[in-house]
């Protein structure tokens, strides 16, 4: 689950690398240049108040695989862009990802980690944002020099999403939220995996 915050370490360190080459590539004004930036922030604010709701309707998992997803797509989308409105569509595409996968990665691990391991866990979720930050940095320096390097440095991006998207396909649904909504015995089955002392009890 804290792969979704690497997600965004990595897109803040990948577009410092790769600004100059996306403007001088589309022939941007600074006033396009600056909002293909700041759209992947517009779309995460959307991506944060949807992503709640899913969270909430339909369980922690669904919400990171869509987070996920968005992210892996939006970075091919970028990657592969003809036009300056499709990369820009992509970037909203994956901020959607970055929003929604910042607001429940912390969720999802604090609901699922035994009491004793749950602050240090939580806690990765701000690991993984730093490590995603130095991870593109090192994209940017190992690419710097191949022909179209800005797209190899963005297609990179979906890496750890998809890593991420394989870890929630086998990851369990939050304990509190199988409680919520009635699936006690599914709730205490999840307890189980990581608190046995506890489901026992139960």
């Amino acid at each position: 689950a804290s792969l979704d915050a690497l997600l965004l370490g990595y897109d803040i360190g990948v577009v410092s690398g790769i600004l100059v080459f996306v403007k001088d590539r589309f022939n941007l004004s600074l006033l396009e240049t600056g909002n293909f930036a700041a759209a992947l922030n517009a779309a995460a604010i959307v991506g944060a108040l949807c992503s709640g709701w899913i969270a909430d309707k339909f369980g922690r998992k669904p919400s990171l695989f869509i987070s996920s997803l968005t992210f892996t797509a939006g970075s091919f989308m970028m990657a592969a862009a003809p036009t300056y409105r499709a990369l820009v569509l992509g970037r909203y595409v994956q901020g959607y990802g970055v929003g929604a996968g910042l607001l429940i990665s912390p969720m999802f691990i604090s609901e699922i980690a035994p009491p004793a391991f749950r602050g240090s866990l939580v806690t990765l979720s701000e690991v993984s944002l730093s490590l995603g930050v130095l991870l593109a940095y090192i994209a940017n320096v190992a690419l710097a020099g191949l022909p179209g390097q800005w797209r190899w440095m963005l297609a990179l991006g979906a890496l750890p999403a998809l890593a991420a998207l394989v870890g929630i396909v086998f990851a369990p649904e939050s304990p509190r939220w199988l409680a919520a909504n009635g699936a006690r015995d599914k709730a205490i089955s999840v307890i189980g995996m990581v608190q046995p002392d506890l489901s026992r009890a139960e």
